[in-house]
């Protein structure tokens, strides 16, 4: 795209960063929202977190419009932590009582932001 305007020693300095950091950079938390429309003209978003190579939560949602699978979207590239945060809250929690059976491991994957 814009190669040609980066000098060839930034473009060296990018290359090695990349060289040296691909595990770790590969093994971060991303987050995917994107959508297409299915063939009974609805439109399906397909909303993702990703931790290197396995998924963590992955939700197909059935929209009538293409409007409002951009701000599906939108809203979960933006609000992502908190849309998580609260399907795991709602799906610990236990049937008799209301509350959550156990918390989730502190060192279990949690959502970032944009990737």
């Amino acid at each position: 795209f814009f190669g040609d305007s980066i000098s060839e020693s930034i473009r060296a300095d990018i290359d090695q960063y990349l060289k040296e950091n691909k595990l770790r950079l590969r093994n971060e938390v991303s987050v995917v929202a994107d959508y297409y429309k299915s063939t009974t003209s609805d439109y399906i978003c397909r909303l993702e977190i990703r931790e290197g190579k396995s998924t963590l939560l992955s939700i197909q949602l059935s929209v009538p419009s293409d409007d409002q699978a951009e701000i599906v979207c939108e809203n979960w590239q933006n609000s992502n932590q908190h849309i998580y945060a609260n399907l795991m809250q709602e799906l610990l929690r236990s049937r008799s009582s209301g509350e959550e059976t156990s918390p989730a491991p502190e060192n279990s994957p949690r959502p970032q932001g944009k990737p």
